[in-house]
């Protein structure tokens, strides 16, 4: 036999594991240290997310140009559903190449839930 029993919300559900902030990184496919180092950098309630953009392997400035399709549809990848305090293009080569305001512009355009999100530039190495 069960009891209906009355709980208030605080009761039953803490703030969750991500109580400081959801931070999400768009890399290139080639990216080998961004990931090792966040984890290591982040405070363990801070929430670490990772999209990848298809890349070749010789990063070169005609590959890099050709990354805005590419970095919409991964950043649109990350926590589509619940959304983030950050997103950043952890590539500062691709930064320069494609420009600040086409990278704000990708990255507003595919994160989700676009514009309540702090955006950021900054790579691993500043």
């Amino acid at each position: 036999m069960y009891t209906a029993m009355n709980f208030a919300k605080d009761d039953l559900f803490d703030e969750g594991r991500h109580t400081r902030g959801k931070v999400g990184f768009v890399l290139l496919s080639s990216e080998q240290t961004i990931e090792g180092d966040m984890f290591r950098l982040f405070p363990s309630d801070v929430g670490l997310h990772f999209a990848r953009v298809s890349s070749a392997d010789d990063i070169t400035i005609a590959c890099l140009s050709s990354l805005t399709r590419e970095l919409t549809r991964s950043a649109s990848t990350l926590l589509p559903d619940a959304g983030l305090d950050v997103v950043s293009y952890a590539c500062t080569s691709g930064s320069l190449v494609l420009g600040e305001d086409n990278v704000v512009d990708a990255l507003r355009t595919g994160a989700p839930r676009p514009g309540q999100h702090r955006l950021s530039l900054r790579s691993s190495g500043r």
